[in-house]
């Protein structure tokens, strides 16, 4: 199958690359974003601001000039209170004189005009010019007007709710209304001036930083004066409340009542589409306000459009940018790659695979030189491995050999009819070991031994050779002890690297059962009587083998009573560990034997069952000792 490639080193890093800038690009972007929309906020609320404080002085100042007119016109009046003509000069004078005022009357106190119970002039300025007439007919009666009445009342002058004239100006107009006060201190009339509604709309307009701000003109009860808020009766004006961007939210109404209060200030509205609008109002001396709505989206359309301009450039730029990179990288890594090319030939087996020349010296030269190095050592190891591993296998050749000598040296054919049952094996730790046992009969005895060398492997396993040999050779020829001693002092000859063996050897005499044996420091036998419990044969204390020369060795006797079975063993068995680091021990052993050692079983069958409990117990852990084991069993007919 074929293998699929990777993405190559120098993709890798330009797209880290262009990763950690386009990271770096958008946390700028949020922060001057966030930064940007703050800043062009807070401008656009104070120049919003600004503007309204404007369009406020220029409304003042319209209503100050009407104010002014009136004055100067009431001086006029109080002077010709008695000529109708001269009265009908002075409000058509006041039409033309100023822009503002598009309609004066003079409208007298009920009997206060000599000869007349009502009388009105009024005069106002259209397109054809200036006009004239009374307003004082019996199908307007101008006394029952707010802008009379309010006067009347209060002594004031004021300002009325914007109308629609049709029997005087026929216009939407707001009338402001001053009182005319006699020497008497008594009001004889109300001079009023009308100021088209249409005028101050144009002027309210006016006001608009954005394509969708709203202006407002409100009067004291919440009449808004401004053209883009009418309804399509241009006749009648909306109010305050009914605007949605206003009355939607309980924040709207209360910029609507601080208005009507006669408040200044700003606040921010949330529709219920979730549309942010700001709003700033301001009132003026007759009462009225000024209140400007604006759309956050208006305020911050310039920036939304300048971020996906810089949005656009960095997106181009980035691209820009991982083009280059993984041009130039792709250019400078080509040593690279030629260099794990080589690399991958070395590592399949090519060890004279050339190496890349690396020109600039920077670290790719030293890395480079480094696998040159690499190569170089390699191939001398690989070359000495080979010469060890060759010498390893004759050793580990040598070893088997030996392991098949020694285990050959070993008895195998063991009596198993008549009367005795005998049967041993070993088990090395290593290749070769140190434990040892013989058995074989002569002139009606059982000659038996079991060792245990000290040390483990090769010189183990010659010291056990040596002894089996003398063994073999001693045993039969004098008593045990003697033939203990004679083994002793054959080992002890030139023994200088202090090796030494524990020895059990016995000789079982067939037709009566005694056992003669002696024990040099090797671990008690098991004997197991027949319906019995096991118990260990009483042995004195005497030296291993090979420490002592001409050691005196005491011999013991036993009478072996018929069907008794003998099991010996090394400290292999017993010293065997688990994984708990517990030991078998003699415990272990001699519960084994209860279990186990019954009257029928052979003695195959006892050693191999001895070895399997030995194994069940260590489970997997490898073995610390050699084990050896022999079982003879003394069944006479």
């Amino acid at each position: 199958m074929k293998k699929r490639r990777g993405t190559s080193f120098s993709t890798r890093i330009a797209l880290n690359l262009v990763g950690m800038v386009t990271i770096l690009f958008l946390v700028l972007m949020a922060v001057v974003g966030v930064n940007s929309r703050k800043a062009m906020s807070t401008q656009a609320e104070k120049t919003a601001m600004l503007m309204l404080e404007s369009s406020i002085g220029k409304i003042e100042r319209i209503i100050e000039r009407v104010h002014g007119s009136l004055v100067s016109t009431s001086w006029m009046v109080l002077d010709n209170l008695d000529g109708k003509d001269e009265l009908f000069r002075i409000t058509s004078r006041t039409v033309e004189e100023s822009e503002e005022i598009d309609g004066c009357a003079i409208a007298f106190r009920e009997g206060a005009f000599p000869g007349e119970e009502r009388f009105c002039p009024y005069s106002w300025y259209d397109e054809s010019g200036c006009h004239s007439k009374r307003l004082d007919f019996d199908e307007y009666n101008y006394t029952e007007k707010s802008w009379f009445t309010s006067v009347m009342q209060s002594g004031r002058e004021s300002w009325s709710e914007p109308y629609y004239d049709l029997e005087g100006g026929e216009m939407l107009m707001t009338t402001y209304s001053y009182p005319l006060i006699n020497e008497g201190g008594e009001i004889i009339a109300v001079l009023t001036a009308d100021v088209r509604v249409d005028m101050l709309s144009d002027l309210i307009d006016s006001l608009k930083p954005y394509p969708n701000s709203m202006t407002m003109l409100v009067t004291k009860d919440g009449t808004v004066i401004a053209s883009n808020l009418k309804t399509q009766d241009d006749e009648v004006p909306v109010t305050l409340f009914s605007i949605p961007q206003i009355s939607e939210t309980e924040a709207g109404i209360q910029v609507a009542r601080s208005i009507l209060e006669g408040r200044s200030g700003s606040s921010v509205i949330e529709g219920k589409d979730g549309e942010r609008q700001f709003v700033c109002y301001g009132s003026m001396s007759n009462g009225w306000a000024v209140a400007l709505v604006n759309s956050y989206d208006d305020i911050l359309s310039p920036l939304i459009r300048m971020q996906l301009l810089l949005s656009l450039v960095t997106l181009l730029g980035i691209m820009v940018l991982g083009f280059l990179c993984y041009f130039i990288l792709r250019r400078m890594t080509v040593p690279l790659k030629d260099l794990t090319h080589s690399v991958q030939q070395i590592t399949d087996g090519n060890f004279d695979a050339s190496l890349p020349e690396v020109s600039h010296d920077d670290e790719l030269k030293r890395l480079r030189d480094s696998f040159g190095f690499m190569q170089k050592s390699l191939k001398a190891y690989i070359d000495d491995l080979k010469v060890s591993t060759a010498a390893n296998e004759r050793y580990r050749s040598e070893l088997s050999i030996a392991r098949a000598i020694q285990m050959g040296m070993l008895e195998k054919d063991f009596p198993h009819e008549g009367p005795i049952d005998a049967h041993a094996t070993s088990c090395p730790a290593k290749e070769v070991g140190g434990d040892l046992y013989d058995f074989y009969i002569k002139n009606g005895k059982a000659y038996f031994a079991i060792g245990d060398v000290s040390g483990k492997g090769i010189p183990a396993s010659m010291y056990m050779a040596l002894t089996k040999s003398a063994f073999r050779f001693v045993s039969g020829m004098v008593d045990i002890d003697g033939a203990l001693a004679k083994i002793n002092n054959n080992l002890t000859h030139n023994n200088r690297e202090a090796m030494f063996v524990t020895l059990f050897l016995g000789s079982l005499d067939l037709g009566t059962g005694v056992l003669d044996y002696c024990n040099a420091g090797h671990p008690p036998v098991l004997v197991v009587e027949p319906g019995g419990k096991a118990s260990f044969l009483e042995t004195k204390p005497n030296l291993a083998a090979g420490l002592v020369n001409s050691f005196h060795y005491e011999p013991q006797r036993v009478t072996l009573k018929p069907g008794t079975k003998l099991v010996l063993y090394t400290d292999g068995v017993t010293e065997a560990e688990n994984m708990d680091m517990e030991q078998f021990g003699s415990e272990r052993l001699c519960r084994w034997a209860d279990e186990c050692m019954t009257d029928g079983i052979s003695a195959q069958e006892a050693t191999e069952s001895l070895m399997k409990a030995v194994s069940d117990f260590t489970g997997n852990i490898d073995q610390n000792d050699d084990i050896t084991i022999m079982t003879v069993a003394f069944n006479p007919s």
